[in-house]
């Protein structure tokens, strides 16, 4: 997996737009749209992107997402142009019109080495210097405050990769692996099928929790996460049940109590 960066140029008065992508993300709690890439052709599916916002203050990192279909081209977004414009398509895993890492913040280390000045979408970012970019882009946009069964102490952590090997050495709820659950499931509960938006209205939407498969805390050495065999989203009723018992009960089994009860 590499890492690109896409630039917005904010000035061009499309702040509509960006607030119009906000509102989807926070409803669905993952948001698609395409984006020019420049002239990089090396970009490929499964790899990461950062969104920069640039030219309109408040500048800045606005987005992390994944490319789901490698560059193409298609009608120049520039309506005064009649060429192409080479895209890629994301999955966007954060999305917020006002940044969430300053573009000050860009200039300092350890990210002072990237040439944040560009206004061309599609140069590359060392892939050390985007995992900590990562990781405190994150650390900004966490998630509800409330407590999951299977977190660890925050002493301790575990990091969760997607289609990666990482050593388990501290926890941290992974938004991008959460997302691709998400939107592989769907924000209902795959034990009781309750879904927020149906019960508190649209603008609920999305309140869900993510449960682990395999418990977090057994995990020894190293973990290759899988969103869509590893996780499953659950309501916070059922995944409280779950973790009624140690190791949790499987899913299954919770999937049978309710039904015994609703036959009862």
């Amino acid at each position: 997996m590499l890492t690109f960066l896409l630039t917005w140029n904010a000035s061009r008065g499309e702040l509509n737009w960006a607030r119009g992508i906000e509102r989807k993300y926070k409803s669905k709690g993952h948001v698609r749209f395409k984006w020019a890439c420049g002239n990089t052709k090396s970009i490929v599916e499964g790899d990461r992107v950062f969104f920069l916002r640039q030219r309109l203050e408040p500048r800045g990192i606005i987005g992390i997402g994944t490319v789901e279909r490698a560059p193409y081209f298609d009608t120049h977004w520039d309506e005064s142009r009649h060429d192409q414009a080479l895209y890629v398509d994301a999955l966007w895993h954060h999305f917020s019109e006002i940044p969430v890492i300053a573009r000050s913040r860009l200039d300092h280390a350890p990210y002072s080495v990237v040439h944040w000045k560009t206004q061309k979408s599609g140069i590359s970012v060392p892939e050390n210097i985007a995992d900590e970019l990562e990781e405190e882009y994150f650390g900004w946009v966490k998630e509800p405050d409330f407590n999951l069964p299977e977190e660890l102490p925050s002493s301790s952590t575990v990091v969760e990769g997607i289609k990666k090997r990482v050593t388990v050495n501290t926890y941290e709820r992974n938004q991008r692996a959460r997302a691709l659950c998400i939107q592989h499931y769907g924000s209902s509960c795959q034990i009781c099928k309750f879904n927020s938006a149906d019960i508190y209205g649209s603008q609920l939407a999305g309140i869900i929790h993510v449960h682990h498969l395999v418990p977090v805390a057994s995990i020894v050495e190293s973990y290759e996460i899988n969103p869509v065999t590893d996780l499953i989203p659950v309501c916070p009723n059922c995944h409280a049940v779950l973790h009624q018992s140690d190791p949790p009960y499987p899913v299954e089994k919770v999937k049978q109590m309710l039904k015994k009860r609703g036959s009862a």
